[in-house]
């Protein structure tokens, strides 16, 4: 490796001024290092006190900050070779920062380039080379949520006006963007309007808790359970130095894992994708102007006996609650306002076919012109949720089913196959880790696992549910690493076609073992509806950018081509909750103003903002011609100039541009 160069660096591929405020002290000056099979990573030294003090700096959006958390164990490794063994990790614009004068504290920006920024408290100590040479260095990338909304032709500059008034911005004005997730910081800029007044047109809490300030008034949807916060109440906790507080609502709470998020609340960064207006971040999503309803859902351990993360009555509640704000909002003028649903929540039970009662709801509501819903694809690509395969009388399968020690919650495991409607084709033998085995042979009846003298869990041979056979395997983990076999054995001649899903769980996931995980059909249940939108993710970090290694594939589990198209969905900048506040816990911490995450959740709310814009340029328009507009205009594999689906990429990536400018197919009876 050669030695270190000490350089500049280039600002001159970026729009924005420079950085300023930095120290000019010799010890502050950029070392490169060329490390093995990486591409040349910059190295900033810099004062802590002048970073504070820089206001340029902080409000710069062309850096890019990472938050991290380093153990001394961990950071040792990046720096033993310059004898220094604590660090704090700050994070300006994405993070949280703390001004301790006795800690070295270290953060990553790109700008473009990504650098290390270091400082020893007392002052006495230099970033050496050695200790450059021991970091670990990443891609010059830059996941902004401007970047995002950019490379798939969705910001400001790249969309038309309206037809009508080709000088009126189309930016979801007059549309009602309803997020169904977890935790909304109502407070956040990017969800107010210049005046500081709030957006949301209606925040409904579906968990127990304190009533509003105010009350909702007598106009206000109708809601069964919960807490309802209208216009008036959060405008009137936005005067208080803690809105949270005086609103009653908490955006971190009632988080579907036992802790407060490390990255903020999912919600909040999902709704300013879909439509935060960039006021505070200076990075707008992808419909700023869209009135916004947003239904915290239920934590899973509201509801006693709750089986699944996400209930499906509680999401099915939420859009309905959207849609009659939708219709209220319309006021005088009668009907309803066209609204997007962006549903960027999950679970792998059901059959995955589109039959369940949610599906079918789901579907009807789905009906009327003007209205949409878009799930997230999920993140099972490589999770090792699913197996599939077929079982004759000559081949039985054994399926392995790996627990592990931080596994503390119960473990199911649906395995759905066709067969004859009076008689189940399958019956199933558990194999504990010790060799024992339990045969389940009648059907519709409940087994007991007993292993050691302990009930661990039950299984349901086979019970018929939405034209199939089910085989349902409920086990509870012990702390420790084992696995558990589940053996399929034919009761007829037929070959038995079939597909098995773990169900998820974040606190504590169990998996199928490599050998039998399956990639192709790892959709989340949701995702495999017939009317609403489904969405892949791919990183738009770089150009032609590969799927997410975590992006659920396709196709459903009786082989419809979902998802239906893909967005950006790595590493993509949005609001943080709490974002820009000073949060007293101890020492003063600042959140901020947004965070990098990755997933399909981010994904979707791409394509629910895109839908947004395209009821805006018409709003007869409805869920299947929005559907057919994307995947025409959508950027995807075409052989032979006909375009093919992709299990993961759907039809293409999502090109919000293309899409608006695409012919309207006359309805039935119109000029």
């Amino acid at each position: 490796m050669d030695d270190p160069q000490v350089c500049r660096p280039d600002y001159s591929a970026s729009a924005r001024e420079p950085l300023t405020g930095v120290s000019t002290d010799p010890q502050f000056e950029i070392t490169a290092q060329e490390a093995p099979d990486a591409p040349v990573s910059t190295f900033l030294a810099l004062n802590f006190s002048d970073l504070l003090k820089s206001e340029a700096l902080l409000s710069d959006e062309s850096v890019q900050w990472r938050l991290a958390t380093l153990s001394d164990g961990d950071f040792w490794r990046f720096t033993k070779d310059a004898g220094k063994s604590t660090a704090t990790i700050i994070d300006i614009l994405g993070g949280a920062f703390s001004d301790r004068q006795d800690t070295r504290l270290t953060a990553l920006l790109d700008v473009p380039t990504r650098l290390i920024m270091t400082r020893d408290g007392r002052g006495e100590e230099r970033a050496s080379e050695s200790f450059a040479s021991a970091l670990q260095v990443a891609p010059p990338v830059t996941p902004t949520l401007d970047y995002a909304v950019g490379e798939v032709n969705g910001t400001a500059a790249q969309l038309p006006g309206l037809p009508e008034n080709p000088t009126e911005r189309i930016d979801g004005r007059d549309i009602v963007v309803g997020v169904l997730d977890f935790g909304c910081d109502f407070a956040h800029g990017n969800f107010r309007n210049p005046g500081g007044d709030t957006r949301i047109l209606w925040l409904w809490d579906q968990n127990a808790g304190a009533p509003p300030p105010l009350p909702p008034g007598p106009d206000a949807p109708a809601i069964d359970e919960g807490r309802l916060f209208s216009p008036a109440a959060i405008n009137t906790a936005l005067r208080f130095d803690d809105p949270y507080w005086a609103l009653g609502y908490d955006p971190e709470a009632n988080y579907y894992l036992p802790e407060r998020p490390p990255e903020g609340a999912h919600g909040t960064h999902v709704l300013d994708i879909a439509a935060g207006n960039g006021r505070a971040s200076g990075a707008p999503g992808v419909a700023p102007a869209a009135d916004i309803v947003f239904v915290q859902v239920k934590k899973p351990s509201a509801k006693p006996g709750r089986r699944h993360l996400i209930d499906a009555a509680d999401v099915v509640d939420g859009a309905v609650f959207v849609l009659e704000c939708a219709e209220k909002a319309a006021g005088a003028a009668g009907g309803e306002r066209p609204s997007a649903i962006n549903i960027s929540l999950n679970t792998n039970a059901g059959p995955h076919d589109g039959s369940t009662a949610f599906d079918e709801t789901i579907d009807n509501l789905l009906g009327k012109a003007g209205r949409a819903v878009v799930f997230a694809a999920g993140n099972a690509r490589e999770a090792r949720l699913h197996t599939a395969g077929t079982v004759t009388r000559a081949a039985p399968r054994l399926i392995h089913w790996d627990f592990f020690v931080e596994d503390t919650t119960r473990n199911d495991l649906e395995i759905w196959y066709e067969g004859d409607d009076e008689k189940p084709g399958l019956r199933v033998e558990i194999e504990a880790p010790d060799g024992t085995v339990l045969q389940a042979d009648d059907p519709d009846k409940v087994y007991e696992i007993l292993y050691k003298g302990l009930v661990v869990g039950t299984v349901v041979n086979a019970r018929r549910r939405y034209g199939l056979w089910q085989i349902l395997i409920v086990l509870r983990p012990r702390g420790v690493e084992e696995r558990w076999g589940i053996r399929l054995i034919p009761t007829d001649t037929v070959e038995h076609p079939f597909n098995a899903w773990v169900e998820r769980d974040d606190t504590g996931q169990s998996r199928l073992s490599y050998d039998d995980a399956v990639m192709l059909k790892t959709l989340g249940s949701f995702a495999c509806g017939r009317k609403s939108v489904a969405v892949g993710a791919y990183d738009a970090l770089f150009e032609d950018g590969p799927i997410a290694p975590f992006s659920s594939e396709g196709p459903t589990r009786d082989d419809r081509p979902r998802p239906d198209v893909s967005a950006p969905g790595v590493n993509v900048r949005s609001a943080r909750s709490f974002g820009g506040r000073i949060i007293k816990q101890g020492e003063p911490w600042r959140y901020g103003v947004r965070t990098s995450v990755s997933g399909t959740s981010m994904a979707a709310p791409h394509v629910t903002g895109a839908i947004a814009l395209l009821y805006q340029e018409d709003a007869k328009r409805d869920i299947e011609e929005a559907r057919k507009i994307l995947i025409e205009t959508a950027r995807g594999k075409k052989i032979d100039c006909v375009r093919r689906w992709d299990p993961a990429e759907g039809w293409g990536r999502i090109d919000i541009a293309a899409a608006i400018t695409w012919p309207r197919c006359p309805k039935p009876n119109e000029p």
